[in-house]
């Protein structure tokens, strides 16, 4: 009841009250089950939540490397809660700008994720996804399309051609070569995610918009010649 009332509480953007009952829920779990158990790294997992929610992002590393720690010693290094902790972490060393230890977290995830699901799996195909937005955030753009060209053959030979995340790869893929200053690449992919995005959201969705809006700024680039 406690963990439920605390998760409510996040969700509506309570943090205080939020971090105070997953206090309690630990301190509960910690006197019946000691220190070395999966629920205990559950409650950091949940109390480093709220510290990113608040961008209290070096408390949120703290408890994020309590339960890796403790999910590692009693779970294995395989274990799905393991790399949902080297995912966490990773979110929140890029959201600070620590781009080098994001991309190491990254790298354990997909390291865990090609042992575990082999290398046509669609997590493997977000994995590289996540990746390439490392290397974009570093400008590594021909690192970042490499990435990308990774996941967009493992998202078409499992999804289809006309899913919303291969969609989403041809958008990132077209904002590398808008990036790179190659304006017809970046409109060729650009037109690529449109009719997708349209056909599975609608006409009048906003990320469709975008999408319009992106095409417009990469003709204008292109017809300016301008260098931004």
């Amino acid at each position: 009841m406690l963990m439920h009332t605390a998760n409510v509480m996040r969700s509506f953007g309570f943090h205080d009250s939020a971090l105070l009952l997953y206090n309690k829920t630990l301190s509960l779990r910690l006197d019946t089950l000691g220190p070395n158990h999966a629920q205990v790294a559950a409650r950091y997992t949940k109390m480093a939540t709220v510290y990113q929610d608040r961008q209290g992002l070096d408390r949120a590393l703290e408890y994020y490397r309590k339960s890796l720690d403790i999910t590692l010693r009693t779970l294995g290094d395989r274990h799905p809660d393991v790399l949902q902790c080297y995912n966490n972490m990773a979110n929140v060393y890029y959201s600070n700008g620590n781009l080098e230890t994001a991309m190491q977290y990254r790298h354990k995830f997909l390291v865990v994720r090609l042992e575990t699901l082999g290398n046509k799996h669609p997590a493997v195909a977000t994995a590289y996804n996540n990746i390439a937005s490392v290397h974009f955030a570093k400008e590594e753009l021909d690192t970042t399309l490499d990435y990308h060209s990774k996941s967009l053959v493992i998202r078409l030979s499992t999804s289809g051609e006309n899913h919303p995340n291969v969609a989403s790869t041809y958008a990132g893929m077209a904002k590398v070569f808008e990036k790179k200053r190659e304006h017809e690449n970046a409109i060729h992919y650009y037109n690529k995610s449109l009719p997708i995005r349209r056909d599975s959201l609608g006409e009048d969705h906003q990320d469709v918009a975008a999408v319009y809006f992106c095409i417009a700024a990469s003709i204008r680039n292109k017809n300016s010649g301008t260098k931004h």
